[in-house]
């Protein structure tokens, strides 16, 4: 099972060796077929070994939308890939910096301080999205398993980008007066926010937004390294 699951892996990533993917996708609907032990699939056939199928694809699409995820958010935010019914926490770093007193010679002590760190615990929800197909126009090759998979897994990522773009939208209220502005756009209160950002964390900030709300940005200098990222990914 795990070798026919991460066939069906291998050929989602394209990664089939000296084979091409139509061969492997006609491997693997020859080893479904081994399962079977017939190639006369009917009802009784299908009820017999539907649990063993299931979970092959199961498993397989499990791994693809996991990676999948994995490589678009990695970069961003703190990923973690958990077991059933667990509630990830997630520790919040204090980004304060400790106050420094002038004290007389001679004095070796001040108020001792201490930052606490916040924690974010967050509460998973079951996710379903389920599809239909008939198996024998899988075993027909009338089905582009490639295809197929690549539509469950970006309708995962869209779903889940939705999620995290609502977050971040409504979150935006919640923030003090010196993070969050509205109004018509200013470059000059675009690059004091900026400021502000860096200065509390101490990292490099960074701008999100739609296309047409970038475009008002026309100061902007980005390196070639930027460059060459927005050429291949369009960001």
């Amino acid at each position: 099972m795990n070798k026919l699951s991460q066939l069906g892996i291998d050929i989602y990533r394209g990664s089939t060796g000296n084979f091409s993917v139509g061969d492997s996708e006609k491997a693997l609907r020859e080893e479904f077929l081994k399962i079977c032990g017939t190639d006369k699939i009917d009802r009784k056939i299908m009820r017999k070994h539907k649990v063993e199928i299931y979970e092959i694809l199961e498993e397989a699409l499990t791994e693809i939308v996991g990676r999948d995820m994995e490589s678009i958010f990695a970069n961003n935010a703190e990923y973690r890939n958990v077991s059933w019914g667990d509630k990830p926490t997630f520790i919040i770093p204090n980004p304060n910096l400790f106050k420094v007193a002038v004290v007389a010679d001679g004095v070796g002590r001040a108020t001792r301080q201490r930052l606490d760190n916040g924690i974010l615990t967050v509460t998973t929800k079951n996710r379903i999205v389920q599809i239909y197909e008939e198996f024998y126009r899988f075993l027909a090759g009338r089905i582009d398993w490639v295809a197929l998979v690549n539509k469950v897994a970006r309708s995962y990522t869209n779903q889940i980008y939705t999620e995290v773009y609502n977050a971040i939208y409504n979150g935006y209220s919640d923030l003090a007066s010196t993070y969050a502005k509205t109004g018509a756009f200013n470059e000059t209160t675009l690059r004091t926010l900026i400021e502000h950002v860096e200065t509390k964390t101490g990292t490099t900030a960074t701008v999100y937004g739609t296309k047409n709300a970038l475009g008002m940005i026309t100061t902007a200098q980005p390196s070639n390294e930027e460059k060459d990222t927005y050429s291949k990914q369009g960001y």
